[in-house]
């Protein structure tokens, strides 16, 4: 673990200082690559969630000791902040934190097709968005509590885009990009949503991107 934070030298620049505070306890054979990393807040404690290639989901305390570990069915791609109800490649989990066990759900209307990335909606947690090994951008909503969830496709749209993707929500908005262009649909609008797919506001490569850096820098 380190800690990062800026300090301003003067009003024109500042510097960036980083330094070691700890290791997790990490066991010898708990050593995959890291997919997933994030903080969840329980009451007034921080937990540290790790989710490796297998799908293992270990849980730390806030200062790096080990807490607990627990291995799903199948991969989870996204928590729901504060909730620790998550998203799989077929269907939705909730990890209870006192007991270290899990609850699984199918998703429904996933017909068999397996998801390979998922991400929250910035606005409405229950929404998210994720993309199909099929090549289907998804639209999914989680209804219900802990005890009784569910997760259900809203809609699928065929998506000719190479990979590797990724999302990324904000508000109003959702961010598909890969190595050639970045995709921006709106989601805010409930006509668009539920009529069967997201509206593209609009599409631009990143050599534009680029070029409109580079342009602006010559100008300067």
């Amino acid at each position: 673990m380190h800690r990062v934070w800026e300090v301003s030298n003067s009003d024109e620049w500042s510097s960036l200082h980083v330094e070691m505070v700890g290791r997790f306890e990490i066991s010898e054979g708990g050593r995959s690559r890291i997919n997933v990393l994030e903080v969840h807040h329980v009451g007034r404690k921080r937990y540290i969630l790790a989710i490796d290639g297998s799908g293992k989901i270990t849980v730390f305390r806030e200062d790096g000791t080990f807490y607990g570990s627990a291995v799903p069915s199948r991969q989870p791609f996204a928590f729901l902040k504060q909730r620790l109800l998550f998203l799989t490649e077929t269907g939705a989990g909730y990890l209870d934190l006192r007991t270290m066990k899990l609850k699984e759900s199918q998703c429904e209307g996933l017909n068999n097709s397996i998801a390979k990335n998922y991400v929250f909606d910035a606005i409405d947690r229950s929404k998210a968005y994720g993309f199909t090994q099929e090549g289907d951008l998804i639209h999914t909503l989680l209804m219900g509590d802990i005890v009784n969830f569910k997760c259900r496709i809203r809609s699928k749209r065929k998506m000719d885009l190479d990979e590797p993707l990724a999302l990324h929500a904000m508000k109003g908005y959702l961010l598909i990009a890969n190595q050639e262009k970045f995709f921006l649909y709106n989601v805010s609008s409930q006509h668009y949503v539920w009529a069967g797919g997201l509206r593209l506001s609009f599409s631009v490569g990143l050599d534009e991107i680029i070029a409109s850096f580079l342009n602006q820098q010559m100008v300067v």
